[in-house]
């Protein structure tokens, strides 16, 4: 698709953000490797942030707004609905961004679909827990059975993603994993201490989803996105203007007033993870952290 044909389809696409997430995959796709997933997320960081100015500097305040949405936009009802008339199981993986969304029809090809979703914002976990499931936290929504979006589901929290549960051809089965937020966040537990390591971490996410779609359909999204910071937080934000959190703050013009919540706009706020060595960060509307690709894994067999 070329920069003229993205600029029609985004001003006549009903939903823009489908637009983005189709073009992304065109223009993105072949910089991942499977063999060395760290690496390709660096190159795609570089691409994402620049892609993210172009969009800010040509669209300004109202792609933020447009990030936003409706609650009707947002990923987790949508890809409830979806997989509840597919009659397929459902896996909600925390922080899953478009860069696994990428990893993914790489790593399956042939088996995977996909449309746009939105997260909640704020774009941290706590808020979509209070907003779609209504519980303090996601894992107090994914046990015992449940009714969502019309559907009744069993639901269950992975706590390793290294020995899932044996579903067979169990259905409506509705599943959460802390990847690939928990160890990009949390890297002294996860021992993700280098590039290198991301490629161990979303290798095993792959390998989750691969291994739950076997015999069943499977949608895979997620309750909100990351920026990417690496080790490199300077390389990834346009300028670090402020090393404070992405939501609840003052950012001045580069704010945006989400439900009384002020969000930092764009990549120029950001808490210092340097001490923490964290790998990520998210609380705002940026691109990447609202952005959620809502994923249908075909079956394998």
């Amino acid at each position: 698709m070329s920069s003229k044909d993205f600029l029609v389809k985004l001003t006549y696409e009903p939903d823009p953000l489908e637009a983005i997430l189709s073009y992304l995959d065109e223009k993105l796709s072949d910089m991942i490797d499977l063999q060395d997933i760290g690496a390709s997320y660096q190159r795609l960081e570089d691409e994402l942030s620049r892609f993210e100015e172009w969009l800010h500097e040509v669209w300004g305040t109202a792609f933020y707004r447009l990030l936003v949405g409706e609650p009707e936009q947002r990923s987790l009802p949508i890809a409830y609905r979806i997989a509840g008339e597919r009659g397929a199981n459902i896996l909600v993986a925390d922080g899953l961004s478009v860069r696994e969304f990428l990893v993914l029809k790489k790593a399956l090809p042939g088996r995977v679909a996909y449309s746009a979703g939105r997260a909640t914002h704020p774009t941290i976990t706590s808020v979509a827990a209070r907003s779609f499931f209504g519980t303090n936290s996601l894992e107090d929504a994914f046990h015992g059975s449940r009714l969502i979006e019309g559907y009744e589901w069993s639901c269950q929290v992975i706590s390793d993603v290294r020995s899932p549960p044996k579903i067979g051809v169990r259905k409506n089965l509705s599943l959460l994993t802390y990847y690939p937020d928990a160890p990009l966040h949390d890297v002294v537990k996860y021992r993700v201490a280098e590039i290198q390591d991301v490629s161990r971490v979303i290798g095993n996410l792959v390998q989750l989803i691969s291994g739950l779609a076997q015999v069943s359909d499977l949608i895979v999204t997620g309750d909100h996105g990351y920026i990417f910071l690496g080790k490199s937080p300077n390389r990834y934000l346009w300028r670090w203007i402020g090393r404070t959190d992405r939501h609840g703050g003052s950012y001045g013009s580069h704010g945006l007033d989400v439900g009384g919540v002020q969000v930092a706009m764009g990549r120029l706020h950001a808490p210092d993870v340097r001490k923490s060595g964290a790998f990520i960060v998210h609380g705002g509307v940026s691109l990447t952290e609202s952005l959620v690709p809502i994923i249908t894994v075909r079956r394998g067999v």
